[in-house]
């Protein structure tokens, strides 16, 4: 018998669709103390700490789209790189780690600035979390993570030259038929809603 917590995409069906990898972030460590407010009052100072954008940083180029699946390209490597082709690729990658058989969201230079509880409804049809990031001249992305099954998370992210990146499991292993990095892609826009700048 189907239980109503285990069909997570409500398609009235248990299958791998309503399968995503325990949520788990990774804030890049250079910016895990660091946030906007933080990095601003110090710039201000004339000061550029770890994980803060450089004195020489700019916010990167392009036009904030939502990421489909249909968005990702095959790298070659059991990942999938996002917005284009070599060599005008997206900030926004799925990365396939070999050594645990995991996939993880990456975001090159991304960090979050900003997080905030929206209705599943805000999220799903009349896009908050991407307008939350449209409106805001610094936001180079943002990810509505389902945690109920009423309400998102989402994060608005911010782009600094001096961090590795930002980084969220998607993908594990042990679902026959279909790889982690596949799982990835299975998981948007049922749970997971990316938007991210391409260039």
């Amino acid at each position: 018998m189907l239980h109503p917590d285990e069909d997570i995409n409500s398609d009235g069906a248990w299958d791998v669709k309503d399968c995503s990898a325990t949520q788990q972030f990774t804030q890049s460590q250079e910016a895990t103390l660091n946030h906007q407010h933080f990095c601003e009052a110090f710039a201000t100072l004339g000061q550029y700490p770890e994980g803060c954008p450089s004195n020489t940083h700019t916010v990167p180029a392009g036009t904030l789209q939502k990421i489909g699946p249909a968005d990702f390209y095959d790298d070659g490597s059991d990942g999938y790189e996002s917005c284009s082709n070599d060599p005008s690729n997206g900030l926004l990658s799925i990365a396939y780690n070999s050594t645990l058989d995991q996939s993880y969201f990456e975001l090159k230079g991304g960090y979050i600035a900003s997080q905030s509880t929206m209705a599943q409804e805000d999220v799903i049809l009349n896009d908050a979390c991407f307008d939350a990031c449209d409106n805001d001249a610094k936001c180079i992305a943002s990810f509505a993570t389902k945690i109920t099954p009423e309400a998102f998370t989402c994060s608005v992210f911010y782009h600094s030259d001096t961090v590795s990146g930002f980084s969220s499991l998607c993908g594990v292993s042990g679902f026959p038929g279909t790889t982690p990095s596949e799982l990835c892609l299975l998981s948007l826009s049922v749970n997971q809603v990316w938007s991210a700048k391409c260039p």
